[in-house]
């Protein structure tokens, strides 16, 4: 008598697609969710400082002084409140001038709540066009591409039967006695990082120590450095989004010592920063850098 189900006839079962409850989320993460969807479709949208002014993200125009569309994130489950939205996209207008704005929301709307939008919202103002992304919307974006699979694992728990998820654990832990088995390795490393995180995308490599360390790639925002006994790995990030460097890039100051030393290099220091050249610091101060967490040293 069998004893169970193998893994391959297991994997030959649909699984149906991932439950992704936009309700789960809180507000903020509900934005930022919506944002980087945007993202995978306008890289150069941004989100304003100012969020109180009826927009949540803006796509400047060609011009770089205006902006030609602007979109309103409203993670509304139940109900939607008109009276919001309204008053959302009236700032908007006055604050932006934009001649598209679309909201996206949380949930699919209703026959009634389609035509409440299309008689009091979509032709408000005179030229500018008001339409929506819908949750089934936002959903399509999210499970048929790899920008999609990336955001949902980054806000979603992935199902404890993810077949590719296993796959690439058993291949990062496979047996090391050939080339090809390294590169695999690698490959399994750059696969997971690919598949999980929205903000960066990453250069990955290895070298003996006492090698020089490479280069960093052009708009790189850092790297980390893992020494061992005889290797060193390198994990360079790269944003794929202006969010990323504002939510996670490296921050930092510097200290001066109440000393002579630390008061000539704080002169220095402010004579660099009135004539634009560049100066070296080596005395009477301190570097604290602070950086956020990318995937690739997120916590386990």
């Amino acid at each position: 008598m069998a004893r169970g189900r193998s893994l391959a006839s297991r994997s030959a079962e649909p699984l149906g697609p991932r439950k992704l409850d936009f309700g789960q989320l809180t507000a903020e993460d509900f934005e930022l969710l919506c944002f980087l969807i945007l993202t995978t479709k306008h890289k150069e949208a941004r989100r304003p400082r100012a969020q109180d002014a009826g927009a949540d993200a803006l796509l400047p125009d060609s011009s770089g002084i205006g902006y030609s569309r602007c979109w309103q994130f409203k993670r509304f489950t139940q109900n939607i409140s008109w009276p919001s939205c309204i008053d959302s996209l009236d700032r908007a207008v006055e604050r932006y001038k934009m001649p598209h704005y679309t909201f996206c929301f949380a949930r699919d709307l209703t026959g009634n709540q389609e035509r409440f939008f299309l008689e009091k919202l979509a032709g408000r103002h005179k030229g500018v066009k008001v339409d929506y992304w819908s949750h089934s919307q936002l959903l399509a974006t999210l499970i048929t591409s790899p920008d999609g699979e990336r955001i949902v694992n980054w806000f979603y728990e992935r199902p404890s039967m993810d077949i590719s998820t296993l796959l690439v654990a058993v291949r990062a832990g496979g047996p090391l006695e050939s080339g090809a088995d390294v590169s695999g390795r690698l490959r399994a490393v750059a696969e997971w990082l690919i598949r999980n995180d929205p903000w960066f995308s990453y250069t990955i490599g290895t070298r003996e120590v006492g090698m020089l360390t490479p280069a960093p790639q052009p708009g790189s925002i850092g790297a980390l450095e893992l020494h061992g006994p005889q290797v060193v790995e390198r994990y360079e990030a790269l944003p794929r989004n202006d969010l990323a460097i504002e939510e996670f890039g490296p921050a930092g100051k510097i200290l001066f010592d109440d000393s002579e030393a630390g008061r000539r290099s704080h002169e220095a220091f402010q004579q660099a920063l009135a004539s634009g050249e560049g100066v070296t610091i080596e005395e009477g101060s301190e570097l604290i850098v602070v950086a956020a967490r990318p995937a690739f040293v997120a916590s386990s």
